[in-house]
């Protein structure tokens, strides 16, 4: 779950502010891809103009595709500067619908980034890749935005607490936990069958979520329950 979020968890921040106006960013909103016809797609652009390189091409149904750039126009036309699946560009906004759902989703997900700003970036600094023990619970607080989910890893307790968006939840026991490359990856397996969980952390101190300008020292690519791959960031904390 790390493509451009080293991800996005990544991040390329979501001060996404249109390169035409030093205005500050416009609020948060998440669109989808519409009046697209199945089978093709619309384009990202490096620039708000039909001739410029494409970045990346969007699925006819696209979800999750947020902004927070004021638009800028080219000829009759008005294009976004968005954030999806990790990669950021321009798009007519003509093909775009709101989704004020998912927009109050991902608000509601970038509050809660804000109130452990703090902390985060306490932890981003560190040199260490896990605090000193000081008595309490020792946690990587990872998750990511497409689609959201988290899963706690409680390396003190041995735990992975996981909850995805579509209501599944479970703890799973943690089996096996190993730094690789100099104490800059970790490898991560826990649980079995359904609950299972395998992970690689890598530390960077450059993951972000997409969301806001926060910058998380680990970034992570997991797969749950077998089936399901997810990508995001990660923080220490201790409780």
């Amino acid at each position: 779950m790390h493509r451009k979020f080293s991800i996005a968890f990544l991040i390329i921040a979501f001060a996404l502010v249109s390169p035409f106006s030093h205005a500050a960013p416009a609020p948060l909103k998440v669109y989808e891809v519409t009046g697209i016809k199945q089978g093709e797609s619309l384009n990202m652009r490096a620039w708000p103009n039909p001739n410029s390189r494409t970045l990346v091409a969007l699925p006819h149904n696209s979800k999750w595709v947020a902004s927070s750039a004021k638009p800028a126009k080219y000829g009759k036309s008005t294009w976004l500067k968005v954030h999806w699946n990790g990669d950021t560009g321009w798009v007519n906004s003509k093909f775009l619908k709101y989704d004020d759902v998912r927009t109050k989703k991902a608000i509601e997900r970038r509050q809660h980034r804000l109130t452990n700003k703090t902390t985060a970036q306490k932890t981003a600094t560190n040199k260490n890749t896990t605090p000193k023990t000081t008595g309490k619970q020792i946690i990587m607080e990872c998750g990511g935005n497409e689609p959201f989910w988290n899963v706690d890893m409680n390396l003190t307790e041995k735990t992975l607490k996981v909850n995805l968006r579509n209501g599944t939840s479970f703890t799973s026991p943690l089996y096996h936990r190993k730094w690789t490359k100099g104490n800059k990856i970790m490898v991560v397996n826990g649980g079995k069958g359904r609950n299972a969980v395998r992970a690689t952390l890598t530390k960077n101190n450059s993951c972000t979520d997409g969301i806001t300008n926060i910058r998380y020292p680990f970034s992570i690519v997991a797969n749950i329950s077998g089936n399901r791959n997810v990508s995001g960031c990660c923080k220490t904390i201790q409780r």
